[in-house]
């Protein structure tokens, strides 16, 4: 099939599905994924997945990244973790180092393969997360914020650990360099801030010329790619690049108005064609897995999504936050595009197996289905997910 028939059934399935899913409240990944399933070899066998179409999916997983990253604030890295940190323990650290005993130990899988899969399963989703909580009105509240550096803190984790297995360079030099890396961006964007009125006026004096905006959204994409480059080049994903360079976007930088209009086009590009083509793609590798897969699926979904929310419960309760308990378990239940991106480059590198591949894409799809219903804060603007709840 060429390119431009294939491109045009998996963004038509996953453009219906999505929206079809969030009809009934449930986060449009779940529809997309389930469309490239359908589309893929596991049913109907109309759209093949191949090199094409792998590299698409990676120029689709920049730009939503990148996005997120802008959406994000440096003051995430910055916050103390006293709170945030016993949350991704219970969220993310335990359910993973109880399923990674589970697969390697009981059920006799490897031990990089264990990790993947558990990591890719566990992890919180910082992409539907932010999202729920900007959409609750929860960003207002401490809570909501120490949810969100719980998160990002587990995700960051999870990508460190994606990428010592992927380097073949010793994994403490690429964590060493990682955090000299951090140390720069912390450093880069105090010195931004204490510039800012002068950046914010350079760049409205810029926007107003003919092709400003086009150079400014040029200049971000370049220079999130030049980045992402220099994470592959010392071993780490090039996904942290995006997200990272991302992060460094905000309005001391360009001003409200222009972060404003910068936000609204890329996240039109993601919804329209990026976000939808990527989890499409991501659906058409899986396979339907056989009793054996299954019965390891419902284990793993009790180990990270009961046991979990039990034990975020019980740490919500102890730290006293301003958001109820059922809602924090909904908001670290809720799976999306950090999990599938570890599986899907753990698949591309051949470090797990297509079985436990499709295993991880059906647990996110429960789990971005369901923990989401669980949240019991007002919601802002009407009862529908919105859109960007991925």
């Amino acid at each position: 099939m060429d390119i431009i028939t294939a491109m045009l059934l998996l963004l038509g399935v996953g453009l219906v599905l999505g929206q079809l899913f969030e009809h009934f409240r449930v986060a449009a990944i779940a529809g997309e994924i389930i469309g490239g399933v359908l589309l893929g070899p596991a049913v109907f066998n109309i759209v093949a997945p191949d090199a094409i179409l792998y590299s698409l999916s990676e120029i689709s997983l920049f730009f939503i990244m990148l996005l997120l990253g802008i959406e994000m604030t440096v003051d995430l890295l910055r916050r103390p973790y006293r709170r945030a940190l016993p949350l991704s323990m219970t969220s993310f650290v335990i359910p993973v180092g109880m399923m990674v005993m589970l697969l390697y130990f009981v059920l006799g899988n490897s031990f990089v393969a264990s990790v993947i899969i558990s990591i890719s399963i566990g992890v919180p989703s910082i992409s539907i997360v932010s999202v729920l909580v900007r959409n609750y009105g929860l960003l207002q509240r401490d809570g909501g914020i120490t949810m969100l550096s719980s998160v990002v803190l587990s995700d960051l984790i999870a990508f460190l650990l994606l990428s010592a297995f992927l380097g073949t360079r010793q994994v403490i030099p690429e964590v060493f360099v990682f955090i000299i890396f951090i140390a720069a961006m912390l450093y880069i964007d105090r010195l931004i801030t204490s510039h800012s009125e002068k950046l914010v006026k350079a760049f409205g004096r810029l926007h107003a010329t003919d092709h400003g905006e086009k150079i400014i959204l040029g200049t971000i994409i370049f220079g999130g790619l030049l980045v992402s480059s220099l994470f592959e080049a010392i071993g780490i994903t090039y996904v942290l690049g995006a997200f990272f360079s991302g992060m460094l976007i905000s309005e001391v930088v360009v001003g409200k108005d222009l972060l404003g209009i910068l936000t609204r086009t890329l996240n039109r590009m993601n919804e329209s064609f990026f976000i939808p083509v990527y989890f499409t793609i991501a659906g058409l590798n899986i396979l339907i897995p056989g009793a054996s897969y299954i019965a390891t699926l419902i284990v793993l979904l009790l180990l990270t999504g009961a046991v979990a929310a039990y034990m975020n419960f019980r740490m919500s309760k102890r730290l006293s936050m301003d958001i109820r308990p059922e809602s924090t378990v909904g908001l670290l239940g809720a799976r999306g595009a950090v999990g599938v991106v570890i599986a899907g480059t753990a698949l591309s590198y051949s470090l797990i197996s297509h079985e436990m591949y499709s295993v991880i894409l059906f647990g996110t799809v429960a789990m971005a289905s369901f923990f989401p219903i669980l949240i019991r804060e007002g919601r802002k603007g009407g009862g529908r997910l919105p859109d960007q709840a991925r």
